[in-house]
């Protein structure tokens, strides 16, 4: 029986994930309206270095069609498969500070965070599912707050995780269920939120 290689399963992952957010995006109606950069964003990565420009396509995740574009420019989306839960989690418990290196999800966030104000996005969101896991959406908890006072909604959250990493990395995360999450997340909600973040940057003096 042949074993897939890492970037096999992340590459599966990663289109997965592009089929299932079109579908949350245009109410189960399509499902090709984002897609997998080419090289999860490598493309981008390297232009960059070069003091160059790439539209849209940083991260993971970016569109085909012009309906998909707000959440792209909004968002900053990093795909992650594949890791076990000792490499994430528990080292952000067990880790000796002074002796190891930074936990994965942390140095994964603020790697993708550079890349963000690289791109003049709003916020990162790092999408990631463990070995024979469930996949999590994992947000500053500081952006699920706004999207939760904007968004008014009935649905109440009530399986979730925050990681308060403030005294070392001054990061609080939230990890939520992509399920979970997508059933709160409303498409014509994050459009307000969105709407109202393109208003405030147009204001601002240059």
């Amino acid at each position: 029986m042949s074993v897939k290689k890492p970037h096999q399963k992340g590459g599966r992952f990663e289109g997965e994930l592009c089929r299932v957010f079109s579908k949350w995006l245009t109410y189960d109606k399509r499902d090709d309206v984002f897609y997998k950069t080419s090289g999860s964003g490598g493309r981008a990565t390297q232009r960059q270095k070069l003091q160059k420009q790439t539209a849209f396509s940083a991260g993971d995740m970016s569109f085909n069609d012009p309906i998909g574009k707000p959440f792209i420019e909004y968002f900053l989306v990093e795909i992650k498969r594949g890791y076990n839960t000792n490499v994430i989690f528990n080292s952000l418990i067990d880790k000796d500070h002074s002796k190891t290196k930074t936990p994965l999800i942390i140095d994964w966030f603020k790697k993708a965070n550079q890349e963000r104000s690289q791109n003049n996005r709003k916020a990162v969101m790092l999408l990631m599912r463990r070995d024979y896991a469930r996949t999590l959406v994992v947000l500053k908890y500081q952006e699920y707050k706004k999207f939760q006072s904007s968004f008014n909604n009935r649905y109440k959250l009530s399986n979730y995780a925050i990681l308060n990493l403030q005294k070392e990395y001054r990061l609080t995360l939230i990890a939520i269920p992509l399920d979970t999450f997508l059933r709160w997340f409303k498409p014509k909600k994050f459009l307000g939120v969105y709407k109202q973040w393109k208003e405030l940057r147009t204001k601002r003096p240059t």
